[in-house]
């Protein structure tokens, strides 16, 4: 039985996961307790699960096959706020695993996103800002080059 039941649609990967137990006697898995606390810490609305449509673009956005691994959940926050606040609930999960996807280029299984465990997806924190005083340009962590270099040539 599942205590949340908005998650029970997580592709659970692995027979590996953790159990937990409440004090009234019910368990659940590691994957619906990080889901959870996600949820609770107040980012439900940018926390996507398998089979949802931004999920499922999110996955074949990666431009590399072997790089589009399927988390139990994708959390993209809109801000470093949300950031700290997925960090903070992840890390204060037992036995939940994350990643962090910023623009999702690296070929290697695991160096962007996760099987077992929660990928926190940086894709809408990718701005450019340019100081003209200081001449200083600024990157979000998710900004692509040819973004980056068309918002910079405005600046000439």
């Amino acid at each position: 039985m599942s205590l949340i039941s908005d998650t029970s649609d997580i592709a659970l990967h692995s027979t590996e996961f953790l159990s937990h137990k409440t004090n009234n006697g019910f368990t659940y898995s590691t994957a619906e307790v990080a889901v959870k606390a996600l949820r609770n810490a107040g980012l439900g609305n940018v926390v996507y699960l398998p089979g949802e449509d931004h999920f499922e673009s999110r996955v074949a956005s990666y431009w590399s096959r072997t790089s589009q691994l399927r988390p139990w959940a994708i959390v993209q926050p809109r801000d470093t706020h949300e950031v700290s606040t997925a960090l903070r609930a992840l890390v204060g999960t037992p036995g939940c695993q994350f990643a962090i996807r910023s623009g999702g280029h690296m070929a290697s299984p695991g160096a962007s996103s996760i099987e077992a465990g929660v990928t926190i997806d940086l894709g809408l924190l990718n701005t450019t800002a340019y100081d003209a005083q200081n001449n200083v340009a600024s990157l979000g962590p998710s900004a692509r080059w040819g973004d980056v270099y068309a918002e910079l040539e405005k600046r000439k």
